[in-house]
Protein backbone atom coordinates (compact mmCIF):
# COMPACT_ATOMS: atom_id res chain seq x y z
CA UNK A 1 0.00 0.00 0.00
CA UNK A 2 1.27 3.14 -0.75
CA UNK A 3 -1.42 5.90 0.23
CA UNK A 4 -4.47 5.00 1.59
CA UNK A 5 -7.59 6.25 -0.82
CA UNK A 6 -9.60 8.37 1.91
CA UNK A 7 -6.44 10.41 2.74
CA UNK A 8 -6.13 10.89 -1.59
CA UNK A 9 -9.63 12.28 -1.48
CA UNK A 10 -9.60 14.52 1.75
CA UNK A 11 -6.51 16.08 -0.20
CA UNK A 12 -8.07 16.63 -3.34
CA UNK A 13 -11.64 17.70 -1.54
CA UNK A 14 -9.50 20.58 0.57
CA UNK A 15 -7.29 21.36 -2.19
CA UNK A 16 -9.07 21.60 -5.40
CA UNK A 17 -12.92 20.53 -5.18
CA UNK A 18 -13.56 23.09 -1.89
CA UNK A 19 -12.00 25.60 -3.67
CA UNK A 20 -13.64 25.38 -6.97
CA UNK A 21 -16.70 23.70 -6.97
CA UNK A 22 -19.79 25.74 -8.31
CA UNK A 23 -17.53 28.82 -8.95
CA UNK A 24 -17.01 30.99 -11.52
CA UNK A 25 -13.50 30.35 -11.68
CA UNK A 26 -11.74 33.70 -14.12
CA UNK A 27 -8.52 34.91 -15.10
CA UNK A 28 -7.37 37.99 -12.92
CA UNK A 29 -6.24 39.80 -15.78
CA UNK A 30 -9.89 39.56 -17.37
CA UNK A 31 -11.59 42.77 -16.05
CA UNK A 32 -14.81 42.56 -17.94
CA UNK A 33 -15.50 39.28 -16.04
CA UNK A 34 -14.44 40.05 -12.62
CA UNK A 35 -17.07 43.28 -13.27
CA UNK A 36 -19.42 41.04 -14.11
CA UNK A 37 -18.93 38.66 -11.30
CA UNK A 38 -19.42 41.90 -8.61
CA UNK A 39 -22.99 41.99 -10.03
CA UNK A 40 -24.14 38.24 -9.54
CA UNK A 41 -25.40 38.64 -5.63
CA UNK A 42 -23.91 36.68 -3.02
CA UNK A 43 -24.80 33.25 -3.91
CA UNK A 44 -22.64 33.91 -6.82
CA UNK A 45 -18.54 32.24 -6.28
CA UNK A 46 -16.17 33.43 -7.97
CA UNK A 47 -12.54 32.49 -7.76
CA UNK A 48 -9.51 34.52 -9.47
CA UNK A 49 -6.51 33.12 -10.42
CA UNK A 50 -3.61 34.22 -12.33
CA UNK A 51 -4.06 31.85 -15.22
CA UNK A 52 -6.45 31.86 -17.87
CA UNK A 53 -8.53 28.37 -16.66
CA UNK A 54 -8.89 26.13 -19.41
CA UNK A 55 -9.02 22.86 -18.72
CA UNK A 56 -4.93 21.99 -18.91
CA UNK A 57 -4.11 25.30 -16.87
CA UNK A 58 -6.40 23.77 -14.04
CA UNK A 59 -4.89 20.82 -14.49
CA UNK A 60 -1.13 22.16 -13.57
CA UNK A 61 -3.33 24.34 -10.51
CA UNK A 62 -4.58 21.40 -9.12
CA UNK A 63 -1.26 19.57 -9.50
CA UNK A 64 0.77 22.31 -8.27
CA UNK A 65 -1.80 22.25 -5.08
CA UNK A 66 -1.74 18.82 -4.11
CA UNK A 67 1.52 17.08 -5.43
CA UNK A 68 2.97 18.68 -1.92
CA UNK A 69 0.52 16.49 0.00
CA UNK A 70 1.14 13.46 -1.19
CA UNK A 71 3.24 11.48 1.15
CA UNK A 72 3.21 7.75 2.65
CA UNK A 73 2.71 6.67 5.71
CA UNK A 74 4.05 3.42 4.78
CA UNK A 75 7.94 4.13 4.09
CA UNK A 76 8.18 4.46 0.63
CA UNK A 77 9.00 7.15 -1.32
CA UNK A 78 6.37 8.19 -3.25
CA UNK A 79 5.20 11.44 -5.42
CA UNK A 80 2.11 12.28 -7.66
CA UNK A 81 3.30 12.14 -11.69
CA UNK A 82 0.28 13.38 -13.12
CA UNK A 83 -3.48 15.06 -12.97
CA UNK A 84 -5.98 15.09 -14.84
CA UNK A 85 -8.66 17.43 -15.64
CA UNK A 86 -12.48 15.95 -17.23
CA UNK A 87 -14.45 18.99 -18.95
CA UNK A 88 -16.87 16.08 -20.17
CA UNK A 89 -16.83 12.33 -20.26
CA UNK A 90 -15.08 12.60 -23.17
CA UNK A 91 -12.26 15.16 -23.05
CA UNK A 92 -9.75 15.40 -20.61
CA UNK A 93 -6.36 17.05 -20.25
CA UNK A 94 -3.36 15.49 -18.26
CA UNK A 95 -0.55 17.57 -16.92
CA UNK A 96 2.41 16.03 -16.08
CA UNK A 97 5.71 17.43 -14.57
CA UNK A 98 9.10 17.63 -16.94
CA UNK A 99 10.92 15.20 -14.78
CA UNK A 100 14.11 15.20 -16.64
Amino acid sequence: MLMDFSDVSSILMEHVHDVIDHAFVVYEGDADAIAACQHMGDSHRTVIVPFIPTAENLAKWAFDAVAPHITSAYGNRLRLVAMHCRETPKSVATWRPNLS
